[in-house]
């Protein structure tokens, strides 16, 4: 059985905003040192709403706001 996903228009905000950052997944596995799978579990919305670690971790990366990263995953629905 197939895992639902719990935050699909999260995800996809996300993976555009790595896009615009010029990172993938995978350098941003290698920026923050978070595990593959957990990067893509938010980028693919199976994950509804990350630690705020993790996401202080992506956000340092990206060089952006914690806040813009929280209010992705909390203005979205699930």
């Amino acid at each position: 059985m197939a895992r639902a996903k719990k935050n699909q228009q999260a995800g996809e905000v996300f993976k555009k905003l790595l896009e615009q950052k010029e990172f993938n997944q995978y350098k941003l596995e290698q920026a923050t040192g978070l595990d593959k799978s957990l990067i893509s579990r938010i980028a693919n919305g199976y994950t509804a709403s990350p630690k705020p670690a993790t996401l202080q971790k992506i956000a340092d990366a990206l060089g952006v706001e914690l806040g813009e990263l929280t209010r992705i995953f909390a203005q979205s629905t699930v």
